[in-house]
């Protein structure tokens, strides 16, 4: 009789135990999708300061005459960004006034 009032007990003990991890679950389960939120985060800016670093030994291992051409390449691609930007502009003034018409830009 007594065993049997342990074991009532016991089982008792196991349904709070059950209820109470179910109510926790949804917690426990936010709380990993957050925390592998943060470690894909945390990797992928580690992967970004290590391609930098790669990045920035590169070029201290560049002959200074290349690091010139580099230089000169990446000016000369800024000079035909900049009139590509000089053109548009241009021709949005082209477009005409609202007025016209036109579109007005600006």
């Amino acid at each position: 009789h007594g065993s049997s009032a342990a074991a009532d007990r016991y089982d008792f003990h196991c349904v709070e135990l059950y209820r109470l991890c179910e109510d926790q679950r949804p917690k426990s389960e936010a709380a990993l999708l957050e925390a592998r939120t943060e470690l894909a985060r945390a990797r992928a800016a580690a992967a970004s300061v290590t391609r930098r670093v790669d990045e920035q030994r590169a070029l201290a291992q560049l002959a200074p005459h290349e690091l010139a051409a580099r230089l000169a390449s990446a000016q000369r691609s800024l000079g035909a960004l900049r009139e590509q930007v000089r053109t548009l502009v241009g021709e949005s003034d082209l477009v005409g006034s609202e007025e016209e018409g036109g579109c007005k830009v600006g």
